[in-house]
């Protein structure tokens, strides 16, 4: 055999063997870029239609949806289930549940009069819960703080005594929903949460407080956590809590308060703000709230 026709055969094999390779390239590309498209156009989906996702509407069909997403396009579902869990925080806001009664109120076809703000109402500030399971009952002082000035118990949403006045039946049932629709959420392998880093949501009841949320807001923010919204809620605390999920995060909780604190002191606003585990299974990981008096 020639020498011509050797080299011949040899670029001939080379053109063979590399076929396969090129085609499982060109393969595994575009089994990328369809998956691309579908998590696009799942994504797209969920923007078109958030109504179906609402927890603070309809808690079981936004649940099936999620379901559905976490099923078929979990790399969506990570990002689509936070979106959803940052609603779920803000059914209670007073912003939303003026909208919802303004269009409760409004006939079908007539364009609703105004989505502003409830106006605040002249009742005195609302306690939240915070009876240990296991504890007898805490005794208060005369002002309505603990007698003992502990804060450590957990806090446990406890159902309403038959004696309970309105105000406190109302705050006991603010929390117990809220935590109850949180929890009713479904979570996800696909979620991972970032050892020290939360998602801290911020509660006002106060929109002249939105400022200083804001520099709190920052702070966090620098040290590497995230805050997706300050909320006007219709209830207030008496002193600053910070409330974490997990007994494996007080170290974290406790380490965050100190941050906050800082950052009240740097605004000109000192305050104490004492960690509190809420007790209440099924709470999503990596988030922690943060409730301003």
């Amino acid at each position: 055999m020639s020498e011509e026709s050797k080299r011949q055969g040899f670029r001939f094999g080379a053109i063979v063997t590399l076929v396969p390779v090129v085609t499982a390239a060109f393969g595994g590309l575009q089994y990328y870029r369809d998956q691309q498209q579908r998590e696009f156009e799942a994504v797209t989906f969920y923007l078109q239609n958030q109504a179906t996702f609402d927890p603070c509407h309809d808690a079981q069909r936004a649940n099936l949806n999620l379901g559905m997403i976490e099923n078929i396009y979990p790399n969506v579902y990570a990002r689509v289930v936070e979106h959803v869990e940052n609603r779920a925080s803000q059914c209670d806001s007073i912003t939303v549940i003026a909208q919802e009664q303004v269009t409760a109120r409004t006939p079908a076809g007539d364009p609703p009069a105004s989505a502003a703000p409830a106006p605040k109402t002249d009742a005195p500030p609302l306690d939240p819960p915070a009876i240990s399971p296991t504890a007898p009952e805490k005794t208060q002082a005369p002002d309505g703080t603990e007698a003992n000035g502990k804060t450590e118990a957990p806090v446990q949403v406890p159902q309403p005594r038959a004696n309970a006045s309105p105000l406190a039946q109302r705050s006991a049932d603010f929390f117990r929903n809220r935590y109850d629709r949180i929890a009713s959420l479904p979570s996800s392998s696909a979620r991972r949460v970032k050892e020290g880093e939360y998602r801290v949501l911020i509660q006002i009841s106060d929109e002249a407080d939105r400022a200083l949320a804001q520099s709190i807001e920052a702070a966090l923010r620098d040290s590497g956590n995230t805050t997706p919204s300050i909320d006007l809620v219709p209830v207030r605390v008496n002193k600053a809590e910070l409330r974490y999920f997990r007994e494996a995060q007080a170290g974290d909780a406790q380490k965050l308060a100190d941050r906050v604190e800082q950052a009240l002191t740097a605004a000109g606003a000192p305050g104490e703000v004492t960690p509190v585990l809420v007790d209440r299974a099924g709470l999503p990981p990596g988030v922690m709230e943060l409730w301003l008096p």
